[in-house]
């Protein structure tokens, strides 16, 4: 009897020393899920880290195009302004001070293309502006996620306002 009351402690100890090896298991797997996890998030922190020099170079490659639209805008100011015809002779005031009735009237594909320049300066503009408040709240020590969903917001905000003026549906 004796020994048969002994045998029941260690069969306690034994099943309690099983139930923790299941823990054990458990935790273990609970161990690895949270790895797997931390190792993906470095990966993604990496892949950002390397993406954030390709936003520098298409940032900069979007203030190259900015450039190269104004230059653009201006040539075609040029080009209209030496299309217009040459006033006549003895007309020593300037063309702007020349009544309306004297010049000759605008052509509607003309007057569009000068609208449509208008507009696209104005979207400029405002990108500039919005691009310039961005900026100032960089220097105030916004967080960096903030800034780049709003810079994103607001590339897209002009894409597609350009798209719009240059297409006709504004």
């Amino acid at each position: 009897m004796v020994r048969a009351l002994w045998r029941l402690p260690m069969a306690a100890v034994l099943a309690a020393l099983v139930g923790c090896e299941g823990d054990d298991v458990v935790m273990r797997d609970r161990f690895e899920a949270v790895e797997a996890r931390l190792a993906g998030i470095e990966k993604r922190l990496t892949d950002l880290d390397q993406s954030a020099g390709t936003v520098g170079e298409l940032r900069e490659r979007l203030d190259r195009l900015d450039v190269r639209l104004g230059s653009l805008e201006t040539r075609v100011a040029q080009v209209a302004a030496a299309a217009a015809p040459p006033p006549g002779p003895g007309a020593a005031r300037s063309a702007a001070a020349a009544p309306a009735a004297a010049r000759p009237p605008e052509t509607p594909e003309a007057r569009a293309a000068r609208e449509r320049l208008a507009a696209l300066r104005s979207v400029q503009e405002e990108y500039r502006r919005r691009l310039d408040e961005l900026n100032a709240l960089r220097d105030a020590g916004a967080s960096p996620e903030e800034l780049r969903a709003e810079r994103s917001e607001l590339s897209r905000w002009y894409r597609e306002q350009r798209r719009a003026v240059l297409f006709g549906g504004r």
